[in-house]
């Protein structure tokens, strides 16, 4: 069994706490810097969440949910060779990283007034891979309507952390991601679920 648990390191100079991983399974310990921090004030260690009052709560909580998926994932498929903790640390560096490069962009936060006027239309977007078609949908506006990014599919795991790093870190968005092959039974009702 994997126990994997999140908890803050040591502040920097502007009073924010880098949040790390901590994975332990038998033989294996590892401690990982996840690249997010928040104030001490916005995590609930009870939880190992960040509360609402963090601004970028959402999306930090799903990367940190992802982190910890992953790694059960990885100690269910991943031939035994591999519960090394230099094996285990690679991987997890390898999700954060990922995420990083995927970040990496400045952005520009407009008025949103003027869309509180504005008509939403939601879509989701299947077959999903980089998420072109959900960056088309999103810069683009016609009369009195916008678009609503709800959700994406994809059964690459680069897909979902390309997501996650754009829409749910990058621009703050609260779009859901189901990584699963279309073809599968239950794939519509966990559709529905999201």
């Amino acid at each position: 069994m994997v126990n994997v648990k999140f908890y803050l390191d040591k502040a920097d100079k502007s009073k924010h706490y880098p949040i790390h991983l901590v994975l332990r399974q038998k033989d294996v310990q590892v401690k990982v810097a996840t690249g997010e921090k928040v104030l001490k004030k916005d995590w609930d260690a009870k939880k190992q969440l960040v509360k609402e009052t963090e601004y970028t709560h959402k999306s930090i909580n799903k990367f940190l949910l992802f982190l910890k998926q992953e790694v059960d994932k990885h100690f269910e498929t991943a031939p035994h060779s591999q519960f090394t903790d230099k094996k285990v640390k690679e991987k997890i560096l390898s999700l954060v990283n990922s995420r990083k490069q995927n970040t990496d962009v400045s952005m520009v936060c407009e008025d949103l007034t003027e869309y509180q006027a504005m008509q939403k239309i939601a879509f989701l977007d299947l077959f999903a891979g980089a998420g072109g078609f959900s960056e088309g949908f999103l810069q683009a506006e016609y009369g009195n309507k916008f678009y609503d990014f709800r959700l994406a599919s994809d059964i690459n795991e680069n897909c979902e952390l390309t997501h996650l790093a754009r829409y749910n870190y990058q621009l703050g968005m609260d779009a859901e991601f189901l990584r699963q092959d279309i073809t599968e039974p239950d794939f519509i009702d966990n559709l529905l679920k999201k």
